[in-house]
């Protein structure tokens, strides 16, 4: 989110897409700080649609999967999709949309997890689950630290197309968006175990290098 907003503020946007918004409160930052821009958003869950709507935002329910943007062709100057893509079943779909209803030359911010970071290879290595996949919805299962939240849905459980960098970028230029910018961030790991130190040193290193990183931020240009 920190380099979507400081990349947005480099351009000029009049109509601005959070895709996933959630409650708004990202959609609804953008929108002051940019002053003019009108901010839409879709969720899959209604509940955060409602928060947002209450926040300001115009936003809309939406089903990525399978359901096309509420949106005319060309609408948008720029869109983000933070840690949206790896929740969805139908990823052409997906960027298709984006494509239709961004404006030639449109900006995309897409962030997600990189299946092919450090932290993942050492743990498949080890014999354990990568940090960004989970094989089960409510029981987080085969982890070196399994991670207990009030949520009913475990951390990564609903982690549907975790993808390497190679395999985003091919997505990504197959869907006619060129890449003008790959940008890397950690997992912003705890560090109460000794396991846990050692793996966050791993984080500060390889979060410098984007095919190794935990987490990989990409910024495109719609052709």
């Amino acid at each position: 989110m920190r380099i979507a907003l400081d990349l947005f503020q480099k351009i000029q946007v009049h109509r601005y897409l959070d895709v996933g918004c959630g409650d708004g409160n990202f959609t609804s930052l953008v929108q002051r700080e940019l002053e003019q821009a009108e901010a839409y958003g879709v969720d899959f869950s209604p509940k955060a649609v409602q928060l947002a709507t209450e926040r300001g935002v115009r936003a809309y329910c939406v089903d990525l999967s399978n359901e096309n943007l509420p949106f005319a062709s060309e609408f948008f100057d720029a869109a983000f999709a933070g840690e949206v893509v790896e929740h969805v079943l139908d990823t052409d779909h997906f960027f298709d949309e984006l494509h239709r209803v961004l404006k030639p030359g449109g900006r995309l911010i897409l962030s997600t997890p990189n299946l092919a970071s450090i932290h993942n290879r050492l743990m498949l290595l080890l014999g354990f689950e990568p940090f960004t996949n989970n094989p089960s919805l409510h029981h987080g299962v085969g982890h070196l630290r399994e991670v207990r939240t009030s949520s009913e849905i475990v951390p990564s459980g609903d982690h549907i197309r975790v993808m390497t960098l190679r395999s985003l970028k091919q997505l990504l230029t197959i869907h006619r968006f060129r890449i003008v910018r790959i940008s890397s961030d950690g997992a912003n790991l705890p560090s109460n175990s000794f396991s846990l130190k050692i793996m966050k040193l791993m984080d500060s290193l390889a979060s410098r290098i984007p095919n190794l990183s935990y987490r990989v931020v990409l910024l495109c240009l719609r052709d």
